[in-house]
C-alpha cells in the first residue's frame, strides 16, 4: 500500500510533511529496476530454452528468477538464475513436451525487503524449424535443473508442459528441497535400474550470488516461501 500521510497533524497538515511525503515517493519510484530479458525468437522443438537478463541498478538482489509455463497452461514454475556479475544472469529452461507451441517467460528480482519486480511477459515459439545452440556451460545446468514451484498442488504432481530431462529436484513453496517424485519414478522405469541421486543444492541452485562473490565462489541458493503474485509489480511499459 503507498505511502498515506496523516490528515491532521495538529489540526493543522505542515508544509513539511507533504515534502517529506513527496521526497519519499520519488526515491520509491526512482529504486525501481530496469530488467533487460533476453531470449530466441524461437527454439527448436524437444530443446531446452536459454533465457538471459541484465538488470539496473546491478544490485545487490535477495533473488534473481525466471519464472516460465507452457503457452496456454496454467501451471507457473521458476529457476533461479546464475550471476555472471556486473548486473548479467543466466538460466536455462526445461525441455518443452512435444505437444508445447510455446514458452513463456518471466524474469524477477527481489530486494533485501522482498519487494519482487517483474519484467513483461515474453514469449519463445517452439517448432521443428528453428535451431537452439547451448554452451557447455548451459548444458551443465539443463542437467541439473532445481525446478522452484509456485503452489502447494504441483507438489509430487508432473512438470506440467515440460519433460523430465534434467531435471532433478523441486524447490517447494515451503523453501524445502525434494526430489522430483514423478519424474525420479519415470526415469527408473525407462532405465530398468535404481539410480542414487542426492541433492546437493548449494552447488546445483543458480542462486543470485553477490556479483563480487560469484566469480570466486560460484551461484549460491536463495531459498524462501514462493509468492507468486508480485508484492511490488513493475509498471507496463
Amino acid at each position: 500500500m503507498p505511502f498515506q500521510p496523516p490528515s491532521q497533524v495538529g489540526g493543522v497538515l505542515p508544509a513539511i510533511t507533504l515534502a517529506l511525503v513527496a521526497g519519499f515517493g520519488t526515491c520509491a519510484m526512482a529504486a525501481e529496476p530496469t530488467i533487460t530479458v533476453q531470449i530466441p525468437s524461437c527454439s527448436a522443438r524437444g530443446a531446452n530454452v536459454p533465457v538471459s537478463l541484465r538488470v539496473t541498478p546491478s544490485g545487490p538482489w535477495s533473488s534473481v528468477r525466471v519464472y516460465f509455463k507452457a503457452q496456454d497452461a496454467a501451471d507457473l514454475y521458476f529457476l533461479e538464475m546464475r550471476s555472471n556479475g556486473n548486473g548479467s544472469y543466466w538460466a536455462t529452461l526445461p525441455r518443452p513436451e512435444a505437444s508445447v507451441t510455446g514458452v513463456e517467460v518471466i524474469a524477477a528480482v527481489r530486494d533485501a525487503d522482498g519487494r519482487e519486480f517483474r519484467a513483461e511477459t515474453k514469449r519463445v515459439a517452439v517448432a521443428p524449424s528453428c535451431t537452439t545452440t547451448l554452451s557447455g556451460e548451459e548444458k551443465r545446468y539443463a542437467n541439473n535443473l532445481v525446478i522452484g514451484e509456485t503452489t502447494a498442488a504441483q507438489a509430487n504432481a508432473p512438470l506440467r508442459g515440460f519433460t523430465c530431462d534434467g531435471l532433478l529436484a523441486r524447490l517447494r513453496v515451503d523453501g524445502t528441497f525434494a526430489h522430483d517424485s514423478f519424474c525420479r519414478q519415470a526415469n527408473l522405469v525407462a532405465s530398468g535400474s535404481p539410480r542414487l541421486e542426492t541433492i546437493q543444492p548449494l552447488a546445483l541452485v543458480g542462486g543470485a550470488a553477490s556479483d563480487a562473490s560469484s566469480q570466486s565462489r560460484g551461484p549460491r541458493p536463495v531459498i524462501r516461501p514462493i509468492d507468486p503474485k508480485p508484492a511490488s509489480p513493475s509498471p507496463p511499459r
